[in-house]
């Protein structure tokens, strides 16, 4: 999909390739996902665990909210409030956009994935 407002989405976001599954910097990263990402852990703080909460959705459900209660805050008028309500909606699409050029380019997995999946490898 072409980016709306982005005119260099793939050149300007794109990071670089995940770490080599035979790297240190990828062992260290498994295990401490492991370890803190576990619905009961008991390793990680409070304020991570709230993190976490707010990072469970993804997409509009998570986000639009927050662009309503700034709407809200700043008292917008209707077309104040759908202006800025489409330019956030705009802005939120590059950026899945520029996320999803690097997740179909690398084709690599998520932490949740390999650690389910580790038994069987």
């Amino acid at each position: 999909m072409r980016p709306f407002a982005l005119a260099f989405a793939v050149r300007s976001f794109r990071p670089g390739p995940p770490p080599s599954l035979k790297s240190h910097e990828w062992a260290t990263d498994y295990n401490e996902i492991k370890e803190l990402g576990g619905k009961t852990s008991n390793s990680r703080s409070v304020q991570q665990t709230e993190t976490a909460a707010l990072l469970v959705d993804g997409g509009p459900q998570a986000y639009h909210p927050l662009a309503r209660q700034r709407v809200l805050e700043r008292h917008l008028s209707l077309i104040d409030s759908a202006r800025f309500m489409a330019l956030f909606a705009v802005t939120l699409t590059d950026a899945y956009i520029a996320v999803f050029d690097a997740k179909y380019l690398y084709e690599f997995w998520r932490p949740m994935t390999a650690i389910r999946n580790a038994e069987s490898q």
